[in-house]
């Protein structure tokens, strides 16, 4: 929209004043960087957007440093039509503060820092900034739009992931000290600074890749505590606030700023979260150690969160909304591992919220407290089971219980929580939206000698003798028949000795006048059985019973009649990883 025209005197006048009249409204006149208390009024009236002009004077509040708000002042560069979303116009303001300086702009965690006018009314919240590193030109949500949070019940418009300059701004931010870089770039949300605790950079980095989540929105951070000895403080204006998927050993928490706290309902960000809408996070203070400066992006704050103060159940794209108090229920996520040898032991807890983001979570949680009982990442073997509970859509009571063995010679820690994570993602597909799952317990017992049995041989009982099971070899067998089968297993280093594991397997009876094929082998050798492809919670319980375990010896005849594959198997378990395997091809012939 087209701003108000003015003279350069008129527009030095009105800076004067304003900067004057909004610090005796807020704080008493102070100096930027200040530390100040909250504003009298935590919910003030919405400044109109038809009323800015360019160069008017604004205060905000933000946190820098612990938890007092301190203040920053600003000038009004202009708006831009629809920056955010449709009918969502976006604020643009040139900031000032020493710690403005000192980093070199807005930083992440600053979204949501509230932006006011010379009278005290409310103009928005700091929200977005220039793509590729620090600048102090902020994109301010205009506060009539955050303020709809507190009726909104119908999907936000989706905000736009960067929003191009117009023309008439970019010479005001090339005066503003913008990069054309950054220019070109547009503007963005800023990103929060999204912690995951429990996990360093590189592991952060793999799990990322494992169970796709974005990385480059996170970075190793702090847990949230379940519960606190002290009353946590009550959220203010320009005080922090963080948002949680889960909290307590495994921790994801986007940190930002209180914008208003409007009665019991806290309003922040400035942009969404995760853009859920009607939601279930859980909303927490936090402490800010510092604002770490970036030479390659944008600055960004780091922050301990503090015990639950309440829930956000609201993101949407103006920002975030929630009531102090009540925390919202939480699927309680606990493991219980130990070294074998007894030598180590820790049980963990997190508490998630987030059904979305289960998969995540019960994965990374797995994940770091392994690699904090086994402290390192190496060779090992590992035996892992856990019981996922939870609710069908019409209430009723769901239970799934798996348990299996793994080794690995590069980074045992990392591969049961892949198996765990596939798991919590097909149970949470398959319940919908109104579904639940409401607890996951795991146990684990670690050690460092690779618990692992190898097939070294097999053989099939035919004519009265023991025929070894050869790929370039072929018997012979009826429809139906049963085959009688044995293989030789040998463990690594000998640490579980040799034996010999007998079975029996049904040729499949409706293969007649074809070719197959006779496993006995590993379950990650030999052919899975085939099912229709699973939906509701109760097939897809059925679906994973039926898969083999790692540390499962699988006696398999698969057939193709007329291009339908047939598979016939028999699984005995062995107490520890099974690898390798045998096959012989088999002629089927007519009854």
């Amino acid at each position: 929209m087209e701003l108000a025209r003015r003279s350069r005197a008129g527009l030095r006048r009105t800076a004067a004043v304003a900067t004057l009249g909004l610090a005796a409204t807020l704080t008493g006149v102070v100096l930027p960087g200040t530390a100040v208390s909250a504003p009298s009024d935590l919910c003030p009236d919405p400044f109109p957007i038809d009323d800015l002009a360019k160069g008017d004077a604004v205060e905000g509040l933000t946190v820098t440093s612990g938890t007092v708000p301190t203040s920053f002042t600003g000038t009004i560069k202009g708006v831009l039509a629809d920056g955010i979303a449709p009918d969502v116009d976006m604020i643009l303001a040139d900031l000032d503060s020493p710690e403005l300086d000192r980093v070199g702009g807005i930083w992440e965690g600053m979204s949501g820092s509230p932006v006011y006018a010379a009278d005290g009314r409310l103009i928005g919240a700091v929200a977005y900034g220039l793509s590729w590193g620090a600048s102090k030109v902020a994109g301010i949500t205009p506060a009539a739009a955050m303020y709809e949070l507190r009726s909104d019940a119908a999907a936000a418009p989706q905000p736009a992931a960067r929003v191009a300059v117009p023309r008439q701004q970019r010479a005001a931010l090339r005066s503003a000290g913008a990069t054309e870089r950054q220019i070109n770039s547009g503007f963005r949300a800023l990103p929060l600074p999204y912690g995951v605790s429990g996990l360093g950079a590189k592991r952060l980095q793999k799990a990322a890749d494992k169970f796709g989540f974005d990385a480059a929105r996170v970075f190793a951070g702090s847990s949230a505590p379940a519960a606190s000895a002290t009353p946590p403080e009550r959220p203010v204006p320009g005080g922090n606030v963080a948002a949680s998927l889960s909290y307590g050993d495994v921790s994801y928490v986007g940190t930002g700023t209180v914008t208003a706290v409007c009665g019991d309902e806290v309003i922040g960000f400035g942009h969404p979260m995760n853009f859920s809408g009607p939601t279930t996070l859980t909303m927490h203070n936090a402490d800010a150690i510092y604002v770490q400066e970036d030479t390659t992006g944008a600055p960004f704050k780091v922050a301990n969160p503090s015990a639950p103060v309440g829930t956000i159940d609201q993101d949407r794209n103006a920002g975030i909304l929630g009531p102090i108090g009540p925390t919202p229920a939480t699927t309680p996520i606990t493991s219980t591992v130990s070294m074998r040898d007894g030598s180590k032991a820790r049980t963990g807890r997190s508490f998630a919220t987030f059904l979305p983001a289960m998969g995540d979570i019960a994965a990374t949680h797995l994940m770091s407290n392994l690699d904090r009982v086994y402290d390192g990442w190496r060779a090992g073997s590992a035996e892992v089971g856990w019981t996922i509970r939870g609710k069908r859509p019409n209430g009723s009571a769901w239970t799934f219980t798996h348990a299996d063995h793994w080794t690995d010679r590069s980074d045992i820690t990392f591969v049961p929580a892949s198996m765990l994570y596939e798991h919590v993602e097909m149970l949470r597909g398959a319940l919908g939206t109104k579904g639940t799952i409401d607890s996951i317990t795991m146990n684990a017992k670690l050690s460092e000698p690779l618990r692992t049995w190898s097939v070294v041989n097999a053989e099939v009982r035919r004519g009265g003798k023991w025929i070894p099971l050869k790929a370039r070899k072929k018997i012979k067998a009826r429809p139906g028949a049963v085959l009688r089968v044995r293989a030789t297993l040998s463990s690594a280093e000998n640490n579980l000795g040799r034996k010999v594991v007998r079975m029996r397997v049904r040729v499949p009876k409706k293969a007649k006048r074809t070719e197959g094929t006779l496993y006995v082998a590993s379950a990650n050798q030999a052919p899975l059985a085939k099912g229709r492809d699973a939906s509701g919670v109760d097939k897809v319980i059925a679906q994973l019973r039926r898969y083999p375990k790692e540390s499962d010896l699988v006696a398999a005849v698969t057939a193709t009649p007329k291009r339908r594959e047939l598979v016939k198997r028999t699984v005995r378990n062995q107490g520890a990883r099974v690898t390798g395997g045998k096959r012989i091809r088999v002629v089927i012939a007519r009854r």
